[in-house]
C-alpha cells in the first residue's frame, strides 16, 4: 500500500467515525448491552478494493444480532468478486440486511 492509499484509508476512517458517532452513541443508550461489533453506516460509503482469488478481502461483522449492520444512509460497495461480507450470526435468526450499493 503506497502513502497515498494510506492517507485515503486514514481519511475515510476519520470520516466514518465522525459520521457514525452520534448514531452509535444512540444505539448504546437504547440497548442494555454494548454494540462494540456493530457496523453503522450513516452517510458513509465503505468501499472494498483489492483482493484476488488467492487473497480475498473480507469485512467481518462479529455481531449475532440483526442490528450488527445498521444503515441510516450510505452503503457497502465492492469492486470485484473477491470481496466478501461475513456476518457471524451464530444460531440467531431474523432479517439480516446487507446494505450493498453503487
Amino acid at each position: 500500500m503506497n502513502n497515498n492509499n494510506k492517507k485515503f484509508v486514514i481519511m475515510n476512517i476519520k470520516y466514518l467515525i465522525i459520521k457514525t458517532l452520534p448514531v452509535f452513541s444512540l444505539l448504546l443508550f437504547l440497548n442494555s448491552y454494548g454494540q462494540n461489533n456493530t457496523l453503522i453506516l450513516n452517510g458513509a460509503y465503505t468501499i472494498m478494493n483489492g483482493g484476488s482469488a488467492g487473497t480475498p478481502v473480507y469485512l467481518v461483522v462479529n455481531q449475532p444480532d440483526t442490528a450488527g449492520i445498521v444503515r441510516v444512509s450510505g452503503h457497502i460497495a465492492t469492486e470485484n468478486q473477491y470481496h466478501y461480507v461475513k456476518w457471524v450470526t451464530g444460531t440467531n435468526t431474523g432479517n439480516y440486511v446487507f446494505p450493498f450499493g453503487v
